[in-house]
């Protein structure tokens, strides 16, 4: 999708492509796009720029980036927009918590109350993933007990992994392990569109 992005470019064979991504997605995403961009393009070179959302749109609005990996909703008048993939939103809570005694080992449709007495861990309010989250909640009747508030999805986990509280993350970022459980939540609205 990049290559047929820029194909206004092939003349040439060298430039900067400027890319925005947030940081999780472009060590799990972009990897593999770029590497094959850069078979096709060598003499070009990536210039990935890792940011929040809001700050990716606003950028991309100032006209600083080429491509930009973002969440739905985005506004379809100001961006032309392709479907990359799919990211689905898990829970992960620590082990040791009380309520992954009473739920299976992992598990598919779990309502979000059973983690009601959290506590949780989230990104900002002002973040498209803790927007969610904040959403999540609401709808679940549940009244969140904040124990940390972070600016990235990859300190979340490692405050899970250490013990902290349960936090909503896409589920590839999460790798199960013995301090770390981690469960669907029910319905379609734990999946988010890439584009």
């Amino acid at each position: 999708q990049m290559v047929s992005r820029i194909g206004d470019l092939k003349a040439d064979r060298t430039g900067v492509l400027r890319m925005g991504a947030a940081p999780f997605r472009t060590f799990s995403i972009l990897p593999r796009a770029i590497a094959r961009f850069r078979e096709r393009y060598p003499g070009f070179t990536v210039r990935v720029t890792e940011a929040t959302t809001a700050e990716l749109t606003e950028g991309a609005e100032r006209g600083e980036y080429d491509l930009c990996l973002l969440t739905l909703p985005v506004d379809e008048k100001k961006f032309v927009v392709s479907d990359v993939t799919e990211e689905r939103l898990i829970i992960a809570v620590p082990a040791a918590f009380s309520v992954c005694r009473e739920l299976p080992e992992s598990g598919d449709g779990v309502v979000f109350s059973r983690f009601r007495e959290g506590p949780f861990v989230t990104v900002g309010e002002d973040q498209v993933l803790g927007k969610r989250f904040s959403e999540i909640a609401a709808d679940a009747g549940v009244t969140v007990r904040r124990a940390v508030v972070c600016i990235n999805v990859e300190s979340c986990l490692a405050m899970v992994r250490a013990g902290i509280g349960a936090a909503l993350l896409p589920e590839y970022l999460v790798r199960s392990d013995a301090s770390v459980r981690t469960y669907r939540l029910t319905g379609e609205e734990d999946v988010r569109r890439v584009v």
